[in-house]
């Protein structure tokens, strides 16, 4: 039989060896967590210059969309830049990439809107907190732009380039 100060010090005992082997799973699978990550070398450095084939201009323009394989009514939402190549877009529904739209873009002065396909390259959800209405940036890449809505789009931007201030910062036009 065993007295009571032995039986403390086995269960003592069996809780330093629980511990000793937990702490050692424990370290075994972070050293494997480590052995996953990857190692990579620095090739170079981004220089701060845009890599973008064409360059952006921040503008709040409306515009009208739908989507192409869809029958809804068209939804009127602002932009929050536009290029030579698309425009990022404020959306209220999520859109999967690759989801083809049917846009129509009312440029400053102009009566006639512009009609353009395009093509959703990314969505990011950025609905502001405590807000129940959901709440997308959406960047599109044009996949069909007709000779004259090219030129006016053209016209539009160059006159960005030419509303920048003394930094060479756009504004919104």
């Amino acid at each position: 039989m065993l007295f009571r100060g032995e039986l403390v010090f086995y269960l003592f005992l069996l809780l330093l060896l629980s511990i000793i082997i937990l702490a050692l799973i424990i370290q075994q699978s972070n050293l494997r967590k480590r052995e996953m990550l990857t190692e990579g070398k620095v090739i170079s450095v981004w220089n701060g210059r845009e890599r973008r084939r064409f360059q952006r201009f921040k503008t709040n323009l409306p515009i009208k969309y739908e989507v192409s394989d869809k029958f809804k009514p068209h939804q009127e939402v602002p932009t929050r830049d536009i290029s030579q190549g698309g425009l990022g877009l404020i959306l209220y529904e999520k859109l999967k990439p690759g989801t083809a739209l049917r846009i129509w873009i009312e440029l400053p002065g102009k009566k006639e809107k512009l009609f353009v396909l395009g093509n959703i390259a990314w969505q990011k959800e950025v609905t502001p907190e405590g807000e129940s209405k959901r709440v997308f940036y959406a960047g599109v890449c044009f996949t069909a732009v007709d000779s004259l809505s090219q030129l006016h789009l053209l016209n539009f931007i160059n006159s960005l380039k030419e509303i920048k201030d003394e930094r060479g910062v756009c504004r919104e036009a």
